[in-house]
């Protein structure tokens, strides 16, 4: 009782899971990404930092940009952009 298999995870279809995982790479790899350029912009060895403070320190900045800008970003998500054609 209380693994994996009682939580939300194990709900998932294969179809479900194989996205699930692809996107948690894509953040794994963007906040990698992020780190990056960070430490290249201080003149750091990216390999020096931690994931984790990292993720707490994005997660605070967007859970402050998220309450500052919250009409902005739901406009966004929810209202597609037009598609202009050239």
């Amino acid at each position: 009782m209380g693994g994996v298999a009682d939580g939300v995870r194990s709900a998932l279809n294969p179809e479900e899971l194989v996205w699930s995982y692809a996107k948690h790479t894509e953040v794994h790899f963007a906040i990698r990404q992020l780190m990056a350029q960070a430490a290249w912009n201080d003149g750091l060895d990216p390999d020096r930092l931690s994931f984790v403070h990292a993720v707490r320190v994005i997660k605070r900045k967007m859970s402050s940009y998220n309450v500052r800008h919250r009409g902005a970003v739901l406009h966004q998500v929810h209202e597609p952009r037009p598609v202009v054609n050239n």
